[in-house]
């Protein structure tokens, strides 16, 4: 869905153009986010969905059990 046409004034113009150049110098200046560590168990995400939970669960539960049977 879109927007009707709406009239800007040249105050309204000149109003959103110092906006967007504003974003787009502060977005060249910001440090970039840090890249994804690969050990992380839960992707970024804190806290875990249940899912994701019951997944990392399952998961230590199985390097237990694999770590009884061959250690």
């Amino acid at each position: 869905m879109t927007t009707p046409y709406r009239h800007l004034t040249p105050g309204m113009k000149r109003a959103r153009a110092s906006a967007q150049e504003a974003i787009r110098r502060a977005q060249a200046h910001a440090t970039p986010p840090p890249a994804a560590d690969p050990d992380d168990p839960w992707d970024g995400a804190w806290p875990p969905s249940p899912q994701a939970w019951r997944a990392r669960c399952r998961q230590i539960r199985h390097d237990i059990e694999e770590t009884r049977r061959h250690g």
